[in-house]
């Protein structure tokens, strides 16, 4: 029940600046409060200025008081620590429901907790963390969204939870990773989600995928071995696997299902 509340919360929050207050600082971090709601959101001081705000290791408390006024921290805003790039390792509290678009882009994360009282992860919020190794994403969370983990090159690993699914666009373009798993809950894969994944060679797909899109896991090179568990062969844009030389890979499918694999672009091109 606190859960829904905070999410319900959070929901005033990223229904319009107008329910804000003006941003304040309190031990070094900026927030805007509600007071009726009594609740914050750590946010950007400087909107569509360089964010220079923060340096170093962030820990953000469950709970702040200003003017004698206690809030819930439940929200990190758009682009809170976006372009940051001497933050190093941020605390999230199990207070917080939601973290905004780009919150963390450009960050120098090496290495992030998110609890599982967040349900909503926002676009590009890790963008561009390069020096990100390694990601603990909620069992709470049910969509991976476009953009999240874009160009994180060092992000080598990450276990999806089997609350989710859906992958949208981009969610991991560009990383670092070696192997992915995903879960039977996984409905669909948008288009480029994995795309230039360069060091990926191994791809599980779980029972439940039924839509693959466009380019999903194009141009990752040293792909070798793909393991589809859905014994119905899920909807794929003929490019899904466009530059990674999947004639030189293996599939794996359930024996029922390995004939109508055969006959089916893409998958009838693996070796």
């Amino acid at each position: 029940m606190k859960k829904k509340l905070l999410t319900m919360l959070a929901a005033i929050l990223l229904a319009g600046t107008n329910a804000f207050a003006e941003a304040v600082e309190i031990d070094g971090i900026w927030y805007n409060l509600v007071s009726k709601a009594k609740v914050a959101e750590v946010t950007n001081p400087t909107p569509g200025y360089i964010n220079d705000n923060y340096t170093g290791a962030i820990s953000i408390p469950e709970a702040v008081t200003y003017d004698g006024i206690d809030y819930i921290v439940i929200s990190i805003g758009d682009n809170a620590f976006g372009g940051c790039e001497n933050v190093t390792s941020v605390t999230i509290p199990i207070s917080v429901v939601s973290i905004g678009f780009s919150a963390f882009s450009y960050c120098s994360l090496e290495s992030i907790t998110i609890p599982n009282s967040v349900t909503t992860i926002g676009n590009y919020a890790f963008g561009q963390c390069k020096s990100l190794t390694s990601i603990t994403l909620p069992n709470s969370l049910s969509i991976i969204k476009a953009t999240v983990f874009m160009d994180c090159s060092s992000l080598t690993s990450i276990i999806i939870p089997n609350s989710v699914t859906g992958i949208q666009e981009y969610a991991f373009s560009k990383c670092g990773l070696r192997s992915i798993i995903i879960p039977n809950n996984v409905k669909y894969i948008s288009s480029r989600a994995f795309q230039y994944c360069g060091s990926l060679t191994s791809i599980t797909i779980g029972s439940g995928v039924h839509s693959i899109g466009g380019e999903v896991f194009s141009h990752c090179p040293e792909l070798t071995d793909v393991y589809c568990y859905a014994e119905n062969v899920p909807s794929t844009e003929g490019d899904a696997f466009d530059g990674s030389y999947i004639d030189c890979a293996t599939l794996h499918v359930p024996v029922a299902s390995v004939e109508t694999y055969k006959t089916r672009e893409p998958w009838s091109g693996f070796d």
